[in-house]
């Protein structure tokens, strides 16, 4: 007789265990298929006390387990015991028989070791773990190790009520890789639908609220509750996903109230043949902290320890920073640069030391929002959170102390952080407005700060200058100093910007965030030495952090160093850390050239593209199209560009778009392809005139637009009408833009001298200032320094390819024209070898370009003016 089908969240994971090509991956999949097989079965039959269920760790779950009498003698049962024996308490053992309570307890202490905090494990031992994990998981359930056998998991889709009363529940089976209608079934009175339960001998055992179902034509998933602070968190373990309350609670509209009757206290659950009413034991004082929580995204690698983790305790304030639009544009999108600001909130390994030098947050750096002592402790436990960077805790807190105190700007300015780390730029922008309009006609030093950080975008200048008269009368506020760091990043020169931080760091140099700033800030001008270095320094205070590895493995990978950044932003995701970390994986993998790669990327790609988060999954929609374009494959990123398109207007995420088609309409102008260029513009514009973004996002997109039809008119030849454009820019910006500025200077012929390497970082970068450096040279008639420049674009055009997440993401377009223009000029002066080879550079640069595209066209042309090779 054929075993029954594992329940259907089970068998998803061992499916994606057998079909993962990364031992990695595989060995995490296959140990949370356990893992998860341990929560279904609490959830369908818990402890009389679940209090302690609240906030759970791995061994909180195990030692909820109901009791499973019987001993275990399947061979795949006892070479599971064996491993868990020997990596997690170190002890060789090989048992002739076990029992569930035995196999389960020694999960935590192998899941401590090597998930949590253990050392990183080589891609043998997670293949050969993995085996043993998936061998046993179908032996364990058909013992009886989980659910009672006869059993079988189900879903009520709805209950009907006949007219004489009799309740028929329509029933959805949840077993194997796809849920299945069952058909009617009698249902009692506390069988409710939209709910999970356990169907065993004709009676109904409710999972709820532990479990969560949603079934869709597009996609079903299982949600397994993860802990409960200020709002229910629930984890889906297919995906890594984890989901917030408020984003289920059309579905669930009572699931904060069930959750909080449970884990506060009491049992509201209906009673059925299979729930448990004896007492389980509970966990002494602080047993199981050095556990890792069951983590979203925990599906790539076991963390290195590097170093002793510093414990800090409470500090100042070092944790507001919402989003810069501007320099996200920078990034297509992507959201990596804003991506890497903030650490994780995990708990620290066994033998951690505590820094005693970190002392507790000062009162005066902590705003007060409000006389309520209740909502003023609250906000302070959210800074605390945040100063943890417990994102997902700060962001529920945070929440809440905005419901209460609404006309207050600051708990918007932790939010549009909390967003920022989450790279949800749109809701980011709207929060900072929101900050900006309630400090409007108020007074004080709190006051005075926001006004000064809403310059930032209107008057940097001016913001500068406002800074320095508010820093004179608070010159110990560090809050204020690092906001300022931050919000002032892109001005002005680097050194200045680093300035900036080491005035915060001289007030209070003890945390690791101030760190990850100044790494930034050295990443995006390129100087990524002194990037990994403050990288390096904020991994000494919290090397746990999944934030930090992601910065990290960032500039590693713009270093060059990409077998060293794949092992940090793998580390990354199975942490938890941001989804950036993930995009930025997975395009990584793109760039090493190999098929194998290549095919992971297209896993990788669907799980991303899985996400039900809308600004997440529209990160990716939107790079990818930029990824294509660098390699010249414009119709496949059109392609992708309108996907995205249509999905951002469908979920009135129109404000995403910006990000998403400013840069390939750039691309286009460069490739000659004005007909795509012009509609991206027509988009573009219609965005920001009828869609009512955040203001702020209106006066980007207006900017922007404004850089984007100079260009395009001065690519058109059409010079008084870029001038125009710049004019506009110039009132509307203060500075308008420089690229654009240059470029009219250029066109006009004017003797005008573009910085070869600038301090003035980022917003023009290397490949495009190279190319408008050549052209002037070219347009004025100096074409031997028009040759160097452009040779120096040969020369570098690796960087370009290898590159990920890059301020030069969109180099290709420069790069192929350059050559290109290279090629013409070598011609023209009879260095015919020269220019076959500076053709031969650009095929083998774009081998997957369209044939199409204006440079492969000139390209062509040249050729036919060359003589044979000889």
């Amino acid at each position: 007789m054929a075993a029954p089908p594992l329940p259907l969240p089970i068998a998803a994971l061992v499916r994606r265990a057998r079909n993962a090509t990364d031992p990695t991956r595989k060995h995490l999949a296959s140990y949370y298929a356990w893992e998860a097989s341990i929560r279904l079965t609490v959830a369908a039959e818990p402890p009389a006390d679940v209090s302690a269920l609240g906030m759970p760790s791995t061994g909180h779950w195990v030692k909820a387990m109901p009791p499973r009498p019987g001993s275990l003698t399947d061979p795949a049962l006892l070479a599971l015991h064996a491993l868990l024996a020997e990596v997690g308490t170190d002890q060789r053992q090989a048992p002739k028989s076990t029992n569930a309570q035995k196999l389960l307890a020694l999960l935590p202490a192998y899941r401590n070791k090597v998930i949590g905090h253990g050392s990183t494990r080589n891609d043998a031992f997670n293949q050969e773990a993995a085996r043993v994990f998936l061998e046993a998981i179908e032996p364990a359930w058909r013992a009886g190790v989980f659910f009672p056998t006869d059993s079988v998991l189900v879903f009520v889709e709805k209950v009907e009520i006949g007219a004489g009363g009799d309740r028929k529940a329509q029933i959805v089976r949840l077993e194997g890789l796809a849920s299945e209608r069952e058909g009617e079934a009698q249902a009692a009175e506390d069988v409710r639908p939209g709910r999970v339960y356990l169907r065993k001998d004709g009676h109904f055992a409710s999972l709820h609220p532990w479990v969560l179902f949603e079934g869709g034509e597009e996609r079903e998933r299982a949600l397994f509750f993860n802990g409960y602070r200020n709002a229910a968190e629930y984890l889906d373990y297919a995906s890594g996903e984890v989901v917030k309350s408020k984003a289920l609670a059309a579905a669930f509209p009572s699931l904060d109230a069930d959750v909080a009757a449970l884990v506060g206290g009491g049992d509201n659950r209906p009673p059925g043949p299979s729930i448990r009413k004896t007492p389980a034991p509970r966990p002494t004082e602080g047993e199981g902290e050095a556990e890792e929580k069951a983590a979203a995204g925990e599906v790539v690698a076991a963390v290195s320890q590097e170093k002793p983790v510093v414990v800090p305790k409470a500090s100042r304030p070092a944790w507001l920073f919402p989003a810069i639009g501007a320099l996200a544009l920078s990034l297509g999108g992507a959201g990596v640069w804003l991506g890497t600001k903030g650490s994780s909130g995990t708990n620290p390994p066994k033998g951690a030391v505590a820094s005693a030098a970190v002392a507790a947050a000062d009162e005066e750096d902590i705003p007060r929002i409000s006389q309520d002592p209740a909502v003023q402790a609250e906000f302070r436990r959210a800074i605390e959170s945040l100063l943890k960077a417990d994102v997902y805790g700060a962001e529920a807190a945070l929440l809440s102390v905005r419901d209460k105190a609404p006309r207050e700007p600051w708990p918007h300015v932790g939010l549009g952080m909390t967003a920022a780390l989450q790279n949800h730029y749109e809701d980011s922008t709207r929060e900072f407005d929101e900050a900006v309009a309630a400090a409007r006609g108020t007074t004080g030093r709190d006051a005075e700060l926001i006004a000064i950080l809403g310059m930032s975008d209107e008057d940097a200048a001016k913001g500068l200058a406002a800074w320095e008269t508010f820093k004179a009368k608070h010159p110990k506020f560090f809050l204020g100093h690092l906001l300022v760091a931050y919000y002032f990043m892109p001005y002005g020169t680097v050194p200045e910007g680093i300035a900036r931080f080491e005035a915060a760091r001289a007030i209070d140099g003890r945390h690791a965030l101030t760190h990850v700033l100044a790494a930034t800030h050295y990443m995006d001008a390129g100087k990524f030495p002194d990037a990994l270095s403050e990288a390096g320094k904020a991994f000494d205070l919290q090397g746990a952090s999944p934030w930090i590895i992601a910065l990290r493995g960032m500039v590693r990978m713009r270093m060059g160093d990409t077998a060293a950044a794949r092992v940090d932003l793998e580390q990354a995701i199975a942490r938890r850390g941001p989804f950036a970390a993930h995009v930025t994986y997975a395009f990584a993998l793109l760039t090493t050239g190999k098929a194998e790669d290549e095919a992971l990327f297209a896993r990788e790609r669907q799980t991303l593209l899985d996400t039900k988060n809308v600004e997440d999954r529209l990160a990716f929609m939107c790079t990818h199209p930029l990824v294509l374009l660098r390699e010249g494959r414009a119709r496949e990123a059109d392609a992708l560009i309108e996907e995205a398109v249509t999905f951002a207007v469908e979920k009135g995420k129109q404000g995403t778009l910006v990000r998403c088609v400013l840069l390939p309409a750039y691309a286009d102008v460069v490739l000659g392809r004005f007909d795509q260029a012009e509609a991206k513009f027509a988009k573009l514009s219609r965005i920001w005139e009828g869609f009512g973004l955040a203001k702020t996002d209106e006066e980007r997109a207006k900017i922007m637009l404004k850089g984007l039809k100079g260009m395009l008119a001065l690519e058109k030849g059409d010079v008084a009408r870029a001038e125009t454009e710049l004019a506009e820019l110039k009132r509307l910006a203060a500075g308008g833009n420089e690229e654009l500025g240059y470029a009219v200077a250029v066109a006009r012929k004017e003797d005008v001298v573009i910085p070869d390497a600038p301090e003035a970082r980022g917003k023009f970068p290397q490949f495009r200032r190279r190319h408008l450096q050549a052209r002037t040279f070219e347009l004025r008639g100096k074409l031997e320094e028009a040759e160097r420049v452009y040779e120096k674009i040969l020369g570098e055009r690796e960087k370009c390819a290898k590159r990920v997440f890059d301020m030069h993401l969109l180099c290709g377009p420069y790069v192929a024209d350059g050559l290109v223009r290279l090629a013409e000029l070598q011609q023209k002066r009879g260095a015919h070898a020269e220019a076959r080879s500076t053709l031969d550079a650009l095929a083998a640069f774009w081998p997957r370009a369209d044939a199409d595209l204006a440079p492969f066209k000139r390209a062509a042309e040249v050729r036919k003016k060359l003589p044979p090779a000889k």
